[in-house]
């Protein structure tokens, strides 16, 4: 049974759907824009949530402003896109293969 599980491991890696997933997941990673882009995000919550820890309304709608402004940014990157798309396909793929298993 767990030979039948390894085997079935390697078929789906081997498939175009998972190839085209991980080599994007990979892309993505090293992608310096990307991880700078995250970066700002995460450093432009960090001070939305001090800006209304210290009741700084006006800083905190900026702040909030900016976040959904980068948000956009990096949804729409078309890196990003194509891994959303290839990682959707990719676990419904799973998702038929886990069913078809559970029957």
């Amino acid at each position: 049974m767990i030979n039948l599980a390894k085997q079935l491991n390697n078929s789906i890696k081997e498939t175009n759907k998972a190839k085209e997933y991980f080599a994007l997941k990979e892309q993505l990673s090293k992608d310096e824009y990307i991880n700078s882009l995250l970066k700002v995000i995460e450093q432009t919550q960090k001070e939305a949530k001090e800006a209304l820890a210290n009741k700084d309304m006006n800083l905190y709608k900026v702040k909030v402003a900016t976040l959904e402004t980068l948000k956009e940014e990096f949804i729409n990157h078309p890196l990003v896109n194509n891994y959303i798309v290839s990682k959707e396909e990719f676990y419904s793929f799973l998702s038929q293969i886990v069913n078809i298993i559970s029957e």
